[in-house]
């Protein structure tokens, strides 16, 4: 339409491509016709680019998350690999933080940001440390932050047995959780058979 619009404006100013001049008219017309055009086209462009968006973070949701445990012992592993090569601060810092974001990813508590006394009342209120490992759990983060804050020199032997510490508290960490989402619904079913049994 917009072409046969500017054709029939040019038939109606007698337009002659040799010589004579144009009605500003046929100028406008052109200028708004592409304008038009590229308008509509920038639309079409921003509609398509948005659903791929779209498709693409469907298919993010779609790909399976890795568990914390996995993460973390993936993390100390690679840790491990460079420890002869870090100082002690360097690494306490990581090998804390790996146990503080597997704590917050897993037991959905504020550990990575937190210091040891505030991340410790939080512990306080969970129960899914026992007595024994919050005092080893405590005996581990004190070690760090002597090495992170008071420039506490650690052995290669003492870093090991923090890597080690570390990766048993992940994976007693990791069984404590899978043991309460598997006894959680069971001790309901039971109590909730002992009620109906009254």
């Amino acid at each position: 339409m917009l072409i046969l619009a500017a054709a029939e404006l040019i038939e109606d100013s007698n337009f002659v491509f040799a010589g004579t001049s144009v009605p500003w008219r046929f100028w406008v017309t052109v200028a708004g016709a592409l304008l038009i055009i590229a308008a509509v086209a920038f639309s079409i462009w921003k509609k398509r680019r948005r659903q791929r968006m779209g498709d693409a973070a469907s298919d993010h949701d779609n790909i399976p998350k890795e568990a914390p445990d996995v993460i973390a012992l993936r993390r100390l592993a690679a840790l491990e690999k460079r420890i002869s090569e870090l100082s002690a601060k360097e690494f306490a810092l990581e090998v804390s933080e790996i146990l503080r974001v597997f704590l917050e990813d897993r037991f959905e508590l504020r550990a990575a940001h937190q210091s040891t006394e505030e991340f410790f009342l939080d512990v306080g209120d969970s129960d899914f440390l026992n007595a024994t490992q919050r005092d080893e759990l405590g005996d581990f983060l004190l070690c760090c932050d002597l090495a992170k804050f008071a420039q506490r020199h650690l052995e290669h032997e003492r870093k090991i047995t923090l890597l080690t510490s570390a990766r048993r508290f992940v994976t007693e960490g990791a069984a404590a959780s899978n043991r309460q989402e598997n006894t959680g619904p069971a001790n309901g079913s039971s109590q909730s058979k002992k009620a109906d049994a009254r």
